[in-house]
């Protein structure tokens, strides 16, 4: 298994070296954190909600889609205004056992399909010889 390679936007390097208060002005110590926080970032990405799709695509005159995916990635670690916190629906435990059972469902549902185009080529590789 190859090992991903990931790159460092230059002002990310810069702002982590700021925020050291001189510690590591470079960012060479902090690079490496910053690193697997980027590599596991892009093994897990944040996915919008529908509601927040909904929101950035009605949100813009114009919207298209570089604009809706740049806003979304500048949106994605700031903090919710306090004011639309308090009016944002809490999802009980019970939504989210659902959710999880849905994700867990159709993760098996990819295996299964997985494991039939194996199966199927293997069959054909066979058949072959």
């Amino acid at each position: 298994m190859s090992l991903k390679k990931i790159i460092v936007p230059e002002g990310m390097r810069f702002a982590a070296g700021k925020a050291s208060d001189g510690f590591d002005p470079w960012c060479y110590l902090l690079y490496r954190p910053l690193e697997a926080a980027l590599l596991w970032l892009s093994e897990n990405p944040i996915v919008p909600t529908d509601e927040q799709v909904h929101s950035l695509a009605f949100e813009h005159e114009f919207p298209n889609h570089k604009w809706m995916l740049t806003e979304w990635q500048r949106r994605m670690f700031l903090a919710p205004d306090p004011e639309e916190a308090k009016t944002e629906k809490k999802r009980t435990l019970e939504e989210i056992e659902i959710e999880r059972a849905e994700v867990e469902l159709a993760i098996s549902k990819a295996r299964l399909e997985e494991f039939r185009l194996s199966n199927e080529k293997l069959a054909k590789t066979l058949a072959g010889n």
